[in-house]
C-alpha cells in the first residue's frame, strides 16, 4: 500500500489549476493525506489552502469529492440564444430571511474504486470512499432564520439521521436522539445564507443549456417544479486509469420568484458503465415563511458548559466572537501551547483531549508543540474548521469574521 508520503509526493508533482479563492467552501472529502510541514488548512471547511488542498486530491479523487469544483472551473458560455445564465438567483436568495434546505450525500461505508484492476484495493491508483454509488442518498434538512437573536445575526438547526444540532450566535449545541449524548462548544463563525447554500452562489456565474423533459432525481415528495425552468452543465472530469468521467449539474429554477428551487450533481465515475449517478443535491423550500419557534429553542445544561470548563453565569458573559477549541488525537500525549491576540498572549499545557475557551480581541493565534518534540496524532476544531494530522505541533489563526486556518508544524 502506498504510505501517506509516497501518495503526497505524487500530489505535490502535479500541476495545479487556478481556481477561484473561495472555490472550495463546505465540501466534503473522504481521502485524507497527512499535511507536510507549513500545510495550511483553511477555513470553513477545515480544508488545506486552496493550490495545495487540490493538489492533495487531484490525483486519489477524480472527482466525486471534487466534481462540484470541477463543474465551476469550466465556466463555459455557449452560443448566443442556447444558454441562460442564474446570477440574480444568487442575489436573490442573500435577501431571504428564512429558508428551509434538503441536502442530499451518498453515505455508508468506504466502497472499492478500481482504477487499475491488476492491482489491490486501496494500492495506488485504486482507493476507497463512502461517496460511492453503493451507498444510499442521506437527506440532511436545515431551517435557517436571520436577524431574531439579540446580536442579528441568524440561527439554524439541522436534522441529520440521529443527531440535532442548534445554532444559534456562537452556541452550537449537537444532542444524540438514540444516545441521548450532548456536545456543546462555541462556534464563532457567523451563520449566513452565503454559508449554508454555498452551491447556488458559485453556480450564479455560469450559463446553462436548457433541459426539456427532466425529471428531478431523487426528489423529496414536496418539491414542486412545475414553474421552474430546468438548466444543465455539463464538464468532463480528469482521465485516470484509462477513463475519463463525465460530470453533470442540473439546476430547477423558479421562474417567479428567479430562485433556485434544486441543485442535482451526476457523475459517471466509480461504475464500470456509463450509467450517470446522482452523489449529491439541494432542495429549498419556505422562502421567508414564518418558521416555529419552539423549532429553535434548546436549552444549555451546567453539564453542558463544564466540558468547557465554564459555569453558566461564565457562558453568559462571554461575547458572540469566543470560541473553543478542541484538540483530540493521541490520547495522553502532553503539550505546551501559546494563544495570542491584540491584548497579549498567554500559555498553557495539557494533554489531549483538551478544550480552550477564548473570547478574542482581534486576530487570534494558537500554536502548540508536544513535550517530547515527537510526532502524533492529532486534530483540531476551531469554529468551521476541522483539521487531523500527525505532526509534532500545529498553529491555528482566527481571523476577525470566525474563519480559521491551520497547519501542522514538524
Amino acid at each position: 500500500m502506498n504510505t501517506d508520503h509516497d501518495i503526497e509526493t505524487r500530489l505535490r508533482n502535479t500541476p495545479p489549476p487556478e481556481p477561484p479563492a473561495d472555490l472550495l467552501t463546505r465540501l466534503e472529502r473522504d481521502i485524507n493525506v497527512s499535511p507536510s510541514s507549513g500545510e495550511a488548512i483553511d477555513a470553513r471547511t477545515g480544508s488545506a489552502t486552496l493550490p495545495i488542498w487540490w493538489r492533495r486530491l487531484w490525483l486519489p479523487v477524480t472527482g466525486i469529492g471534487t466534481a462540484t469544483v470541477v463543474l465551476i472551473l469550466g465556466l463555459v458560455v455557449f452560443p448566443g440564444g442556447s444558454g441562460r445564465s442564474i446570477a440574480a438567483a444568487g442575489e436573490n436568495l442573500k435577501r431571504v430571511q428564512s429558508v428551509r434546505i434538503l441536502t442530499y450525500n451518498r453515505s455508508g461505508p468506504s466502497q472499492p474504486v478500481l482504477r487499475d484492476r491488476s492491482k489491490p484495493v486501496n494500492v495506488w491508483p485504486n482507493f476507497s470512499t463512502s461517496q460511492h454509488p453503493d451507498n444510499p442518498l442521506v437527506a440532511t434538512e436545515i431551517w435557517f432564520r436571520t436577524g431574531t437573536t439579540p446580536s442579528g445575526n441568524g440561527e439554524m438547526v439541522t436534522l441529520r439521521e440521529t443527531e440535532t444540532l442548534w445554532n444559534r450566535d456562537n452556541w452550537e449545541l449537537s444532542v444524540d436522539r438514540t444516545t441521548g449524548n450532548r456536545h456543546f462548544r462555541l462556534n464563532a463563525q457567523p451563520l449566513d445564507i452565503d454559508r449554508l447554500a454555498s452551491p447556488v452562489f458559485a453556480i450564479s456565474g455560469l450559463v446553462f443549456r436548457a433541459a426539456s423533459d427532466v425529471d428531478a432525481t431523487h426528489a423529496g415528495p414536496e418539491l414542486d417544479v412545475s414553474h421552474c425552468w430546468v438548466g444543465e452543465y455539463r464538464q468532463p472530469g480528469t482521465e485516470m486509469g484509462g477513463k475519463r468521467p463525465n460530470y453533470l449539474m442540473r439546476v430547477w429554477l423558479d421562474e417567479s420568484a428567479f430562485l433556485a428551487r434544486r441543485i442535482e450533481w451526476f457523475s459517471d465515475d466509480y461504475t464500470p458503465n456509463a450509467e450517470p449517478w446522482i452523489f449529491q443535491a439541494y432542495e429549498f423550500y419556505d422562502f421567508d415563511q414564518p418558521l416555529p419557534d419552539e423549532l429553535f429553542e434548546f436549552e444549555i445544561t451546567d453539564a453542558d458548559v463544564a466540558a468547557l470548563g465554564l459555569t453558566l453565569a461564565e457562558l453568559q458573559a462571554l461575547s458572540v466572537r469566543a470560541f473553543s477549541a478542541e484538540l483530540t488525537g493521541e490520547a495522553g500525549a502532553e503539550f505546551h501551547g501559546t494563544i495570542q491576540d491584540s491584548q497579549g498572549s498567554r500559555t498553557f499545557a495539557g494533554q489531549i483531549p483538551f478544550v480552550l475557551v477564548h473570547d478574542p480581541v482581534g486576530p487570534t493565534t494558537i500554536e502548540i508543540h508536544f513535550k517530547d518534540g515527537q510526532q502524533h496524532s492529532v486534530g483540531i476544531q476551531v469554529n468551521a474548521m476541522r483539521m487531523m494530522t500527525s505532526a509534532s505541533g500545529l498553529r491555528a489563526e482566527i481571523g476577525d469574521a470566525g474563519m480559521v486556518s491551520a497547519q501542522s508544524l514538524r
